[in-house]
């Protein structure tokens, strides 16, 4: 059985993986195709390199799981000139304070991410071959450890 799995960043320097059976059959950071350095944000040319290479059987890979290293998502394209302008700056004000506080509250932070994981999967179907993308995210230092550990065979 042939199961595939696609490993996504999309903040700063994006990338994309796909592990196959449990073993990494591709990873490409975006900055190599878009010669951008850190490229940020959702890394399109990578997901549409993995399809036309992985395409699986030839039919629409119904229920794909594309999995982001983070659960709280944000939209920051991390382009070079955002990061630059907003060095230094910290969301205090009363938006920023009142986002913040929304975040403590677990039913509001789920609510929030399910938002965004709905916004991702729609992104995700304009890229990838299939009509259902399923978008997961996980705890982005979890995910650290799992590499740390797993990397070592």
């Amino acid at each position: 059985m042939d199961k595939r799995v696609v490993g996504v960043h999309n903040g700063h320097n994006s990338s994309a993986a796909v592990v196959q059976d449990g073993a990494l059959a591709f990873a490409l950071q975006e900055e190599r195709l878009t010669r951008v350095k850190n490229q940020g944000g959702l890394p399109k040319l990578t997901l549409q390199r993995i399809a036309a290479e992985y395409p699986g059987d030839g039919t629409k890979a119904e229920g794909l799981p594309v999995a982001f290293g983070g659960r709280n998502l944000t939209a920051c394209d991390w382009q070079r000139e955002a990061i630059l302008k907003s060095y230094g700056q910290r969301s205090s004000g009363p938006v920023g304070n009142l986002k913040r506080l929304a975040r403590r509250n677990a039913f509001v932070s789920d609510s929030i991410n399910l938002v965004k994981f709905r916004n991702l999967e729609n992104e995700l179907k304009t890229v990838l071959p299939c009509e259902h993308p399923v978008a997961l995210g996980f705890d982005h230092h979890l995910c650290h450890a799992a590499a740390a550990y797993f990397g070592w065979g």
